[in-house]
């Protein structure tokens, strides 16, 4: 039980410190990328918005 506990705050934490919505467009994309990295390089594309994704 203490496990699940630790895991929801480090879930709540990390997601309190996400950026706002942006505002609604006629167009967007979404990338799903797995890694700092990965996301970086999305992000200076000019992607929408990102998902993290890992190995499936």
């Amino acid at each position: 039980m203490d496990n699940i506990q630790v895991q929801a705050e480090e879930f709540l934490a990390a997601h309190k410190q996400q950026k706002a919505a942006a505002p609604p467009a006629d167009i967007a994309t979404v990338a799903v990328v797995a890694g700092e990295g990965m996301e970086q390089v999305f992000q200076s594309m000019g992607v929408t918005a990102i998902v993290e994704g890992g190995p499936t």
